[in-house]
């Protein structure tokens, strides 16, 4: 709901009315001019979570990549709740923290990549805070419960976009690799927008690389890689911790991007030494970051982003285990 907020100033009688009383009534003018009391959105922000769901081996194509990607599922039921972790953003426990908004079954979509969810939920705010995005879902066919997380930051009078995606646990069928690129939607001229790649992998691998191509009319600079805490790439330390396999981006040239994910820190920096192992699993492995332009012909429009060129090693640094095939997925961008 949308509020508006208006100072009412009111006087008693015919008291005289100091210079000090002046002052104060001006001060208190300006304070309200500052925090534009009329702009319904001047204390809230909008959280717009995207949430798509696979089930199974939903991602994964065949060793020779001539089975077709599989699609989005529907749930039994999705429940998002947002929880103000301002005290603590690093917590293992966000449902001991306030809840700022929740939604119930959120209106689902289909095209071609299956289905997603959205839900837009406002919450009211006066400064920065910070906020864990928490996603249940109760898949048909899955065992019990699910959860998907994601931490953000929230200014009054934003709008945070927030991609989640959440995979069935399980091992994918024997033979089954692919890297992915998950639908997106963003603001014409956001900056930071994160595009999810979701990793599926039959055996345990040792290195992933591939190059994503992408409109330069709709994506004016790609800024890095940020690594969800829950992706495959954080492994054990040999200590009890983890550490992070590490992810070399190139400078992107005639729109193309390059990556490259492997860490030849085992055994010394050598082509020929052991490579850290991404386990056999199915989900999130990272998002590619990128400023979105701001001067597009029209909106909303789609744009694609064409994944191509994708090698697996195996654990000994070999390629033997190699799909190479163009994977498109879509941006959407909205006003």
């Amino acid at each position: 709901m949308k509020r508006f907020y208006q100072l009412r100033c009111s006087h008693a009688g015919r008291a005289r009315v100091s210079a000090f009383a002046l002052l104060l009534i001006a001060a208190l003018g300006l304070a309200c001019l500052d925090a534009d009391p009329l702009d319904p959105n001047a204390n809230e922000a909008t959280v717009s979570v995207h949430l798509t769901y696979y089930s199974g081996a939903g991602l994964g194509r065949t060793g020779d990549a001539s089975t077709a990607a599989g699609k989005s599922t529907v749930v039994d039921s999705l429940v998002i709740t947002v929880y103000d972790v301002t005290p603590d953003v690093n917590t293992n426990e966000p449902a001991a923290f306030p809840i700022a908004a929740t939604a119930v079954n959120p209106p689902s979509q289909d095209d071609a990549t299956g289905t997603f969810y959205e839900a837009n939920m406002r919450i009211d705010l006066s400064e920065e805070r910070f906020y864990r995005v928490v996603a249940r879902v109760v898949d048909p066919s899955g065992p019990g419960v699910l959860t998907g997380e994601r931490t953000i930051d929230l200014v009054p009078g934003a709008t945070s976009f927030v991609a989640m995606v959440m995979t069935a646990p399980g091992v994918p069928a024997p033979g089954t690799y692919d890297l992915a690129v998950v639908k997106s939607f963003a603001r014409s001229g956001a900056r930071g927008h994160e595009i999810p790649i979701v990793l599926t992998n039959a055996d345990s691998i040792g290195g992933i690389e591939f190059e994503m191509k992408y409109d330069a009319a709709a994506v004016s600079s790609v800024t890095g890689i940020r690594v969800d805490p829950s992706s495959r790439l954080y492994v054990s330390d040999g200590t009890g911790g983890s550490r992070l396999i590490p992810t070399r981006v190139s400078t992107p040239s005639d729109s193309t991007l390059r990556v490259l994910t492997v860490d030849l820190s085992v055994d010394g920096d050598s082509l020929t030494a052991p490579l850290s192992v991404i386990e056999p699993g199915q989900d999130l492995l990272f998002f590619v970051v990128v400023d979105l332009a701001s001067n597009l012909p029209a909106l909303p429009d789609t744009f694609t982003m064409d994944l191509g060129g994708v090698f697996f090693s195996t654990p000994s640094g070999s390629t033997e285990v190699a799909v190479s095939t163009p994977h498109d997925d879509i941006l959407i961008m909205t006003p």
